[in-house]
């Protein structure tokens, strides 16, 4: 089984520490490991705990230096911005209550459906937490959704699925591509921030005029850019 190799005298093993103080339970999840084993770098540290997130996330801005920002009151999730190497980094804490797969299956797309022990990741190695089989996706370059719900529960995954393909240059899977086209009119209800940062980080990668003429084709185009419809065939 694959295992991912990290420095442990990095800020990880700085909140490491002070979660194993908590006795808190903590994984490293999402997107990050996704980067790890494609050896992308990232910014972006999604970090989930069976404890109370934000009061986490405020203790570690306390103890690292960084700055708390709570993201989402409602759902529990907060951000620390930190810095490593003069490097800034986003370490963004979510809570989950029983097994970490049940918290794995609430995303989205398989190959951010990963995860691993932080305790362990910075004591030397730890194997791949991949329930949804994500590293098989990600070897054949696939954007695969978890479930047949995801876009339902959250409609801005309508746009994440396309701009992901664009930005690892992978495709949409084909059972994928047949959801989003039947979930295509829920992105009228994304609110306008998420639409805009969705748009700005797509049209900022090579290629983007590609990815635009396929959110046509899945029915996204419109319901983000209205303006579009009347232009077709122009």
């Amino acid at each position: 089984m694959p295992v991912i190799k990290y420095d442990a005298s990095g800020l990880l093993a700085r909140v490491s520490n002070v979660l194993s103080q908590r006795n808190c339970q903590a994984y490293v999840v999402g997107g990050l490991v996704r980067d790890w084993l494609l050896s992308r770098d990232t910014a972006d540290i999604d970090i989930a705990v069976n404890a109370d997130a934000p009061g986490v996330a405020r203790e570690i801005a306390n103890v690292i230096g960084g700055k708390y920002v709570l993201l989402d009151e409602a759902n529990g999730v907060a951000r620390v911005v930190a810095t490593e190497d003069e490097r800034v980094l986003y370490l963004d804490f979510s809570s989950f209550s029983g097994n970490i797969g049940n918290d794995l299956g609430r995303r989205d797309f398989t190959i951010d459906a990963m995860a691993v022990e932080l305790a362990r990741l910075v004591s030397g190695q730890t194997e791949v937490i991949d329930p949804f089989h994500g590293q098989v996706d990600l070897k054949s370059k696939l954007i695969r959704a978890v479930n047949e719900r995801v876009f339902a529960e959250d409609a801005v995954r309508l746009l994440r699925a396309v701009r992901l393909a664009a930005e690892l240059g992978f495709a949409i899977e084909s059972n994928t591509e047949k959801l989003i086209k039947g979930c295509a009119q829920l992105v009228n209800h994304v609110p306008g921030e998420k639409v805009r940062e969705e748009l700005l980080r797509l049209f900022a990668l090579p290629g983007a005029a590609v990815m635009v003429r396929y959110m046509d084709e899945l029915g996204l185009l419109t319901g983000v850019m209205p303006e579009m419809d009347g232009m077709k065939g122009v």
